[in-house]
């Protein structure tokens, strides 16, 4: 894991609640969406098979003391400028790798990765996006499919050179020898509590 003081704040929450109009006093997460955790937020709430790579995005306390979810649909900014290097699909929907070469620096670069969405229209690899451009949609679960409700999966790392566009992937993400991840909650500038309860 690495440290992520020399990035800038994205304004990431800001951005993604101007877009969809969200009414956000703060942002809910239980335990086991925070990086790291080791157990899931979900179902019968048992260990996953690594520690969380990101954070997932779904609850928010609105200014009338509502707790609401992230909507299917709701478009997702990008946290920096940066390059689409790979869309790959995933078990809610796709997942999009964007490179941020100017903060790259000993043979890295920074990546954010965006999981569980819909790309938008004609975004592939080789697309450049600024940061707070809307890149995709938050996807929805089929009828009648089990597992987590929509949720944004965002994770950010610190990736080297040496891996080809073609290895980024989930698996990748778990090997240190090529990733450095950091906590995405340092980079989106969000206010948010912990929330204990039952989804």
């Amino acid at each position: 894991m690495s440290e992520a003081r020399d990035l800038p704040q994205s304004g990431f929450c800001e951005r993604l609640q101007l877009t969809n109009h969200l009414d956000v006093a703060e942002w809910m997460f239980e335990p086991g969406m925070l990086f790291q955790s080791s157990a899931t937020w979900w179902g019968d709430r048992g260990n996953r098979l690594r520690p969380h790579e990101g954070l997932d995005l779904c609850l928010f306390r609105t200014s009338t003391d509502r707790v609401a979810s992230l909507l299917p649909g709701s478009l997702i900014p990008a946290l920096y400028n940066g390059e689409v290097v790979r869309i790959i699909d995933d078990f809610l929907g796709r997942t999009i790798f964007v490179r941020h070469r100017q903060y790259g620096s000993a043979g890295r670069d920074l990546y954010t990765v965006y999981g569980h969405v819909e790309p938008r229209a004609a975004l592939s690899a080789g697309v450049f996006v600024n940061g707070g451009e809307g890149i995709a949609h938050l996807a929805t679960r089929g009828e009648g499919e089990t597992g987590p409700p929509p949720h944004l999966h965002l994770t950010a790392s610190w990736i080297t050179r040496e891996v080809d566009a073609l290895q980024l992937g989930w698996k990748l993400m778990g090997r240190q020898k090529e990733v450095s991840l950091i906590d995405p909650l340092s980079l989106i500038g969000c206010r948010y509590a912990l929330l204990h309860r039952q989804i």
